[in-house]
């Protein structure tokens, strides 16, 4: 229950003192995605031999999605402020990553756990 209410203020402060923007991206990728992947880690690992695998699978895919990340920011940071470029890449790629995101879970892990 404490991290919970931890968790709960926290949001509130950030989304009062930050821009929308911003505080959704924080809580997309720090809290929503977070709780996302202990969920499926541990149902899925119910039922893999292969554990290791799909930890270094997700280890291994975070990292590129990070590095493409903080490279393409950099790059439309020639020509777009650091914060503009931010947006931009993390909104094209939620975008991008959402229709496979949601095959994955939506259609073959419902269907399968």
């Amino acid at each position: 229950l404490r991290k919970g209410i931890f968790e709960i203020a926290f949001l509130l402060t950030i989304f009062y003192f930050l821009d929308p923007i911003l505080s959704f991206a924080i809580y997309f990728c720090f809290f929503h995605t977070l709780k996302h992947l202990k969920h499926l880690i541990n149902n899925v690992y119910l039922h893999l031999s292969n554990k290791k695998f799909v930890l270094i699978s997700t280890v291994l895919f975070t990292l590129i999605s990070w590095f493409m990340g903080i490279g393409l920011t950099i790059y439309l940071a020639q020509n777009f402020s650091y914060y503009e470029s931010f947006i931009k890449v993390l909104f094209i790629g939620l975008a991008a990553l959402t229709l496979p995101h949601m095959i994955l879970v939506d259609i073959l892990y419902r269907k399968n756990f």
